[in-house]
């Protein structure tokens, strides 16, 4: 999902209908959002469905916060494929 959005929003800078710097905030946003959500709505599904035991709630904690860490290395990505001038000798 965060490809189709760096391709979407590189689309948008490039052709320029949307700022560099909003085509930037609105992707980070959208993809820590989906990044934190459908992770962990997937894990805790996954959870129920097999009847598998949490403990006492630290997976829980774990899963949120590699959850926001993966978002935001692809954020970091992302931001940058969004910016990308093409170097022209």
């Amino acid at each position: 999902m965060s490809v189709l959005l760096t391709i979407y929003y590189r689309k948008k800078v490039k052709r320029e209908e949307l700022s560099e710097k909003k085509g930037k905030r609105r992707y980070s946003i959208l993809v820590f959002l989906i990044g934190l959500f459908s992770g962990t709505v997937l894990f805790i599904s996954l959870m129920e469905i097999f009847h598998l035991n949490a403990g006492h709630g630290e997976v829980y904690f774990m899963l949120m916060l590699g959850n926001i860490l993966l978002s935001l290395v692809l954020i970091v990505i992302g931001r940058i494929l969004i910016a990308w001038k093409t170097i022209i000798y």
